[in-house]
């Protein structure tokens, strides 16, 4: 049912352009002229949304100033034996690009984009906190449900692990009632239909943190390059500087460090 809510949306638009088609149909026009004017349609509605996306996009200062610097970054990167690096990021633009360029070892990966089994994803995520010596609050922040009105979500959890703690009157993770009275009030009245409403049960953000506290891990092998979007909250709970590490980008939007290229 992951689409569902997008399939919804796409079939209503496909409805409402035929009966728009079907309606014109019926008017006295000849075939030819008919035909013309169906594919003038088509080839507006898709070239004026085509249009309208790209505009919209181009023209937003954070989007431009985050295109740019990702194209300095990307090239920089691109100096590297990219096979034989490891790269810790918790962007996704910088993750995609890594993915496709083959870079040999990633620190942690997006639940989208892995094939990896849960338990490696919550080793990988807590081996990243404790690397980047975030505490036990933050760590809780960041696995913390949270209520947006329409829904509850827990976006550290949701980009992690998709969909595995879903929540709502169909499903729940593993069909548990375990959580607060709020969270249960929400999940009873949310339809099948939400299925991006992400909430961990209480015994799970126990287990989690139950996870971060006994976790001892002298075999980490820290990465070699560092990857950070400024945007992240995480990053202004982190101190990323150290005498390994050398600063070799500093824009608005990203920063990188390096322990291979310090010169």
């Amino acid at each position: 049912m992951y689409h569902f809510n997008n399939n919804i949306i796409l079939c209503s638009s496909i409805f409402i352009i035929f009966s728009f088609i079907s309606i014109f149909n019926k008017l006295k026009f000849d075939e030819k002229s008919f035909n013309l004017f169906t594919y003038l349609i088509f080839v507006f509605i898709i070239f004026f949304k085509i249009d309208s996306y790209i505009n919209k996009n181009y023209e937003n200062k954070i989007i431009k100033s985050q295109r740019i610097e990702f194209s300095k970054i990307t090239k920089k990167l691109l100096q590297n034996d990219l096979k034989n690096i490891s790269i810790l990021t918790l962007d996704d633009h910088i993750t995609i690009w890594s993915i496709m360029n083959n870079v040999g070892n990633l620190k942690i990966l997006n639940g989208l984009l892995t094939s990896k089994k849960n338990e490696i994803i919550e080793k990988e995520i807590i081996e990243t906190f404790k690397f980047l010596k975030l505490d036990q609050n933050i760590f809780i922040e960041f696995i913390k449900n949270k209520d947006f009105g329409w829904r509850f979500y827990n976006k550290g959890i949701g980009k992690y692990f998709y969909l595995r703690y879903q929540a709502n009157k169909l499903k729940t993770y593993n069909d548990t009632k375990d959580f607060t009275e709020k969270e249960q009030k929400k999940i009873e009245i949310s339809s099948p239909a939400l299925n991006q409403q992400i909430i961990l049960p209480v015994s799970e953000t126990a287990r989690f943190i139950k996870l971060f506290d006994n976790y001892e891990n002298s075999d980490y092998e820290k990465p070699d390059i560092i990857v950070f979007n400024k945007n992240n909250s995480l990053f202004q709970n982190t101190n990323l500087l150290s005498n390994k590490y050398c600063k070799i980008f500093n824009g608005n939007i990203y920063i990188v460090l390096s322990r291979v290229d310090c010169e």
